[in-house]
């Protein structure tokens, strides 16, 4: 990809960097508008094969929707539409993620998932138990220390209902 196309990158899609010089994700448009990702030799087997597994069997634009999130270590969310894959992720982040899910399934470490929903946005998550979740329209959170809780409440509207009332 570097070759002939270097430098014609137009604008960065999605960006994901985790714990070690090689574990990274990014996602970026080509001034043609053509999408394409470049990723790190530090990813879990797995992951790269949920990477690769998709190149061919689904259409350019959705390919182009392919996300990963790292987290700590070798923590990890990917998604492509309605199907996600994760590893190590806090157990109250992966409960919420089945809770989303119209089927999933659980071996070797990691958990795989289908979406009842083509919508998980973004997700990003601290291992003691904190997340954010943006599907659709809707968020879902929990904060397990104080210091997001209270930036989280100045962030909401006037108005808005109170944290602990919105807590999933």
């Amino acid at each position: 990809m570097i070759g002939s196309n270097a430098g014609k990158a137009q604008k960065v899609l999605w960006a994901s960097f985790g714990s070690y010089p090689e574990q990274f994700f990014f996602t970026y448009q080509m001034t043609d508008g053509s999408v394409f990702h470049r990723r790190g030799k530090a990813l879990s087997d797995e992951l790269v094969y949920f990477i690769k597994s998709y190149r061919s069997k689904v259409p350019a634009d959705l390919y182009a929707r392919l996300r990963v999130q790292f987290g700590v270590a070798k923590s990890y969310i990917a998604w492509i539409g309605p199907v996600w894959i994760s590893r190590d992720i806090p157990a109250i982040l992966r409960s919420k993620l089945v809770d989303l899910s119209s089927m999933f399934d659980a071996e070797g470490g990691y958990t795989r998932g289908y979406l009842k929903n083509d919508c998980l946005i973004h997700v990003t998550w601290h291992d003691n138990g904190t997340y954010y979740i943006k599907f659709g329209e809707e968020h879902f959170w929990n904060f397990e220390t104080p210091v997001p809780k209270h930036y989280w409440n100045v962030l909401l509207p006037n108005g808005a209902p109170d944290l602990a009332a919105l807590k999933v």
